[in-house]
């Protein structure tokens, strides 16, 4: 369902995303391909699967040179990829 919201949501303000991209360019041209492909994740039902569910810095380890470690797996479940990608940016936006 957190998915399907979101697509919604990406897919809603998609004209005021053409719209930005065309005025300002580059940044905001990335911008409107991310919510693009964000939505497109939501609606392929093969992007279940097991999530995190909790991208906190407080969740991870991140050392210069070293691979992230993640941990603290209380809100891990079987759902939508989306989903860690939307509590990610909720979290670090």
């Amino acid at each position: 369902m957190q998915g399907q919201h979101l697509a919604k949501s990406a897919a809603g303000s998609r004209g005021r995303q053409r719209n930005l991209a065309a005025a300002a360019g580059g940044p905001a041209r990335a911008y409107q391909d991310f919510l693009l492909q964000l939505a497109a994740l939501a609606r392929n039902d093969t992007n279940l699967g097991l999530t995190h569910g909790d991208y906190l810095l407080s969740n991870m380890n991140i050392t210069a040179g070293d691979p992230v470690t993640v941990y603290d797996f209380d809100e891990c479940a079987y759902g939508w990829s989306l989903l860690d990608i939307a509590v990610y940016l909720y979290y670090f936006t």
